[in-house]
């Protein structure tokens, strides 16, 4: 049976999209089955396996029981995909009416889950609807965020959302705190006080691992592949490898 885990962040731009995929590309290097599904409506993730924002067949019909998993799913290479679609809009607001709309998603998934080890959901950049249901489908979450002044103080607000959901029954636990763009590069003094303010802030949730700034990341996803088919060798792939690591560790 899956274990299902949400990458989310209520601010936009903190590397989602990239996190989803290269953990995911992580586990399937070391052998793990894995399901991603796009739950964003700019369908960054879906572009990453060469698709356009205009799929007809997405997410949204699959939660909806418009469609049957086998014809929404898109088989990679590493891993396996549920898409998004610019039409997800007009789903979530279907989904907005039914009764018990929170925890569709998770209805779904649960007729599918023991086809894959994994399955990571790529959140939007918000607290809606169809983050509500990846939070009750979901059995764990992660959090990336930039190593920058300031660029915790948000998650507050997300764990806080949790803690909320899960009183409403959603069961979910934070999986860890993942830092990215992290500069090697970068004054040791102000590394240090930059990577204090999260670790005093957020404590043990915190992955031990960061994700190093890597032109090779942007250059992977161009190329429709993970960091680790695109440049295995590269400082991402020994970040998100020994980040995904610490996951196996947890769970």
């Amino acid at each position: 049976m899956a274990i299902v885990i949400a990458i989310t962040n209520n601010k936009g731009g903190v590397g989602k999209t990239t996190t989803t995929l290269n953990i995911g590309g992580a586990l399937s290097m070391l052998g793990k089955k894995v399901l991603l599904i796009d739950l964003d409506t700019q369908a960054n993730l879906s572009s990453c396996f060469g698709l356009s924002t205009n799929q007809e067949s997405h997410v949204g019909n699959f939660i909806l029981k418009e469609i049957e998993f086998k014809d929404v799913m898109i088989k990679g290479d590493e891993m396996d995909l549920i898409p998004s679609s610019k039409f997800l809009i007009e789903s979530e607001e279907k989904i907005a009416s039914k009764t018990r709309r929170e925890d569709m998603l998770k209805v779904r998934l649960n007729s599918i889950k023991e086809q894959y080890d994994y399955v990571l959901i790529d959140c939007p950049p918000n607290l809606g609807l169809l983050t509500i249901n990846a939070v009750f489908a979901s059995n764990y979450y992660i959090a990336p965020i930039e190593a920058g002044t300031f660029s915790y103080l948000g998650i507050g607000e997300l764990i806080n959302k949790m803690n909320e959901l899960n009183e409403y029954g959603a069961g979910i636990k934070l999986l860890g705190i993942m830092i990215i763009k992290y500069h090697e590069k970068m004054r040791d003094t102000m590394k240090k006080t930059i990577i204090t303010s999260i670790k005093n802030s957020l404590g043990l949730n915190v992955f031990n691992n960061y994700v190093r700034v890597d032109g090779n990341l942007d250059k992977s996803q161009l190329k429709r592949m993970s960091i680790f088919k695109y440049s295995p060798n590269s400082n991402a792939a020994i970040d998100y490898l020994g980040i995904t690591n610490e996951i196996l560790g947890k769970l």
